[in-house]
């Protein structure tokens, strides 16, 4: 899919890389069931802070009934003798044990209510991280940003990804790394033949200290944290091995590339690349780039998602996340909707690198359905799209 470019329906160059409908239809179905979701966590506090309110009222006004009964039938009591005090008596005891029984029975039921309910927001809480997953993980919106790490043992590897989206929105990932970083690579895999100082060394049979340079060929890639700018590479003879060499290289955008190489696994030795160095690393980091650049693509599962640098599920910020996100995707799906001709479907097409081209659809009634039974104040977020049905 690399050789194809997307078109709108009128045959214009759509800006975007990716299948926008694809996109739409995944924020739609995804990002809308958790919407759904969250409204109908506040519909149970909503209801369970109804039932706390009742029963606090219910109570206090019974307390109130029996705080004037309970002395009035004593007095009585008093009031008609001796014959009249035993009953007075016992009917005041059944008085309080009423009180009390009413009372407790009462805050029992409404335990019971908070412990079902905590339960079944417990259960709806769990569910809306699996919806980011799925939006998130699925539909590749147009990134800002990103940074990969990655950490290679003899057996083992582990790779993740942070992307950054417009709006303020990053997002975390733990790769499938297998494809690319699944077995053990030497750098000559990636780019042969780097050649950079690593040191000093004695010369031969004299004691004055010349450049010790060395080929990269046969150094195996044990961890990489890569940005836009900025490479940390370990590289070392053997994946087990305490010794290595961390190459450092930043990459300011239309300066000039600076360059470190550090000796690790002892006394650390920095020694700064020359711009010859620097040049050949870039080389190495351009190579691994490219090869990152397909690895994030890979995510397996999300790890979190922020919004401004705070965590959207921690901060209860999903309905600010939501309202970024169709700010994002409105202003191409309204383009789409007025290049599309059929105004109740919104399509692009897909230009093939031989020239064929095939036409995708999605109809704007089918994309609305899973938000069917939003609040209004929800719907109208959604609405705000432009491309989707009026509701009465």
């Amino acid at each position: 899919m690399m050789s194809a470019r997307y078109l709108f329906g009128d045959s214009g160059l759509f800006p975007g890389s990716n299948n926008f409908l694809e996109i739409l239809r995944g924020f739609i179905i995804h990002v809308g069931r958790a919407a759904m979701v969250q409204a109908d966590i506040a519909a149970k506090e909503r209801t369970l802070a109804e039932a706390v309110a009742l029963t606090t009222k219910q109570l206090d006004a019974a307390a109130g009934y029996f705080d004037v009964v309970i002395p009035e039938i004593s007095s009585l009591g008093e009031a008609r003798g001796p014959e009249v005090r035993p009953l007075a008596t016992e009917l005041s005891e059944f008085a309080r044990r009423l009180h009390d029984g009413t009372r407790s029975r009462a805050l029992a039921e409404l335990e019971s209510t908070k412990g079902t309910t905590a339960r079944e927001i417990a259960d709806l809480k769990a569910e809306i991280p699996a919806c980011l997953n799925s939006f998130f993980v699925h539909s590749p919106l147009e990134e800002k940003a990103w940074a990969f790490s990655m950490r290679r043992t003899a057996d083992t590897v582990d790779a993740s990804a942070v992307i950054t989206f417009p709006q303020g929105l990053e997002a975390a990932f733990t790769l499938d790394a297998e494809t690319e970083w699944g077995h053990p690579r030497r750098v000559s895999e990636l780019a042969s033949d780097v050649n950079i100082q690593v040191g000093m060394k004695k010369k031969f049979l004299s004691k004055t200290l010349v450049p010790d340079r060395s080929y990269l060929n046969d150094y195996y890639i044990a961890s990489v944290e890569l940005t836009d700018e900025i490479a940390e590479v370990l590289l070392k003879r053997k994946l087990d091995a305490e010794e290595g060499l961390m190459i450092r290289l930043e990459t300011p955008l239309g300066e000039t590339p600076l360059g470190e190489v550090i000796r690790v696994g002892g006394d650390d030795e920095v020694l700064a690349a020359s711009p010859e160095d620097a040049a050949e690393l870039r080389r190495l980091v351009e190579a691994l780039r490219d090869t990152v650049k397909v690895s994030i693509r890979r995510r397996h599962r999300l790890l979190w998602v922020r919004l401004d640098e705070k965590d959207v599920l921690e901060h209860d910020l999903l309905m600010e996340m939501l309202e970024r996100l169709v700010d994002t995707l409105a202003p191409l799906a309204q383009e789409i909707s007025r290049r599309s001709p059929n105004r109740h479907e919104l399509s692009l097409k897909v230009e093939h690198g031989d020239g064929r081209r095939e036409e995708i659809y999605l109809k704007k009634d089918e994309l609305a359905e899973p938000l069917a039974g939003l609040p209004a104040p929800i719907w109208k977020i959604f609405s705000r799209l432009g491309v989707l049905p009026a509701v009465s």
